[in-house]
């Protein structure tokens, strides 16, 4: 499956054992990810936040594994009009990836009419597919 990964998951992944470090160690084991020089920028800049210090070097780790194995992708411009503009840059990158997923705990940022052709999945949802 070719899947980008919203920031938040990555940020869960990092704070907790659960259903979004799952995602990410599935994704990097049997599945395509993109990411774009936005995306990495957003992915670095929410992790260096202070509230998430003591979470740092796995955090760190994680956003490197992520860019060593996926591929980097340019956005589509003009990026579609998400709710949240900061968002419409992970759908620009699907779109140019011709991803099958967008990964996300906020689905409702990622309206299906919207983002169509691209599926808007939730961590656990992700998990769930048979592969």
């Amino acid at each position: 499956m070719r899947v980008v990964v919203d920031c938040n998951v990555l940020v869960s992944a990092a704070l907790t054992d659960g259903a979004c470090r799952a995602v990410i160690l599935r994704a990097v084991a049997r599945d395509e990810i993109a990411v774009s020089a936005p995306i990495l920028t957003e992915y670095r800049a929410v992790l260096a936040r202070p509230k998430y210090r003591k979470y740092q070097a796995l955090a760190l780790s994680l956003v490197g594994t992520l860019e060593a194995v996926a591929y980097r992708v340019t956005p589509l411009q003009p990026a579609p009009a998400l709710p949240d503009v900061k968002d419409s840059v992970y759908l620009a990158t699907a779109l140019a990836f011709r991803a099958d997923a967008i990964i996300t705990g906020n689905t409702k940022d990622f309206p299906p009419a919207l983002c169509a052709p691209v599926r808007v999945l939730t961590p656990r949802a992700f998990l769930d597919l048979i592969v």
